[in-house]
């Protein structure tokens, strides 16, 4: 367990030494290909399976964001 936490916690001390402009970036295409991806979830899966997808996926974001930007 405490190789994971030493591996999330190197890509954090990563993600907290990108520069701004780096880092909307990764924001943006992280962004972009959740919407995708959302999309095609949207698509091809039954309404109700979707939103399962997209509640974990906000559950999920809310924490990490909150974290990086604090």
């Amino acid at each position: 367990m405490a190789s994971v936490t030493n591996w999330y916690g190197e890509r954090i001390d990563k993600l907290r030494q990108l520069s701004t402009p780096r880092l909307l970036l990764l924001i943006t295409v992280k962004f972009l290909a959740g919407v995708a991806i959302g999309l095609l979830l949207a698509m091809w899966l039954p309404a109700w399976v979707w939103w399962i997808f997209l509640v974990a996926a906000l559950l999920l974001a809310i924490p990490l964001y909150a974290k990086l930007f604090s």
